[in-house]
């Protein structure tokens, strides 16, 4: 009795460790450069795999495929982007299939791994940009981030049968308005 119970919370722990990102995005490629990197020389690291993320810039739907404008971040343990100011610069994600703008939209994390093509130059309003490509094998979403609500802590000082020190023991609310 006491092993088949135990076998079952073994076996409801295991289920709850399990995670929903691809095992790819979780675990980087060894040989993987970083974008500083291909960005100096795009030639040199065509056919590397990598895995990059950040944030979407832009989605732009082709006849057979997505190519997504993302700003590189760092990514996190888990490979997910993480919040910071600093970035390599931009690079551009192809994938194939249509992907929705409304759901993939600007501000959005996606990580992704793939392997790097030839850069292509694009503009950035009036500047000319070379963009490292990756065709994507592997692609992930991630949620948005909650926002953070501050509450303001319990305000025991508005309360007038609060115990407060001599002369004001219990005293009406007007006292303290």
């Amino acid at each position: 009795m006491h092993s088949t119970m135990l076998a079952i919370v073994m076996a409801m722990l295991v289920a709850g460790c399990t995670s929903y990102i691809p095992a790819p995005i979780r675990s980087a490629p060894p040989d993987s450069p970083p974008l500083a990197v291909v960005r100096d020389h795009p030639n040199d690291a065509v056919g590397k795999t990598v895995r990059w993320g950040g944030i979407i810039a832009k989605v732009d739907n082709q006849q057979t495929e997505t190519w997504v404008e993302i700003v590189d971040k760092s990514l996190g343990w888990n490979g997910a982007p993480l919040e910071t100011d600093k970035s390599q610069g931009r690079f551009i994600a192809r994938i194939a299939g249509f992907l929705d703008p409304i759901i993939y939209e600007r501000g959005r994390r996606l990580t992704i791994l793939g392997t790097i093509e030839p850069a292509v130059t694009h503009r950035i309003g009036d500047f000319t940009y070379l963009f490292p490509v990756v065709l994507v094998s592997e692609h992930h979403l991630w949620a948005p981030e909650p926002d953070i609500v501050y509450y303001e802590p319990w305000p025991i000082w508005h309360d007038p049968w609060y115990p407060r020190p001599f002369p004001y023991h219990y005293g009406p609310p007007f006292y303290y308005y």
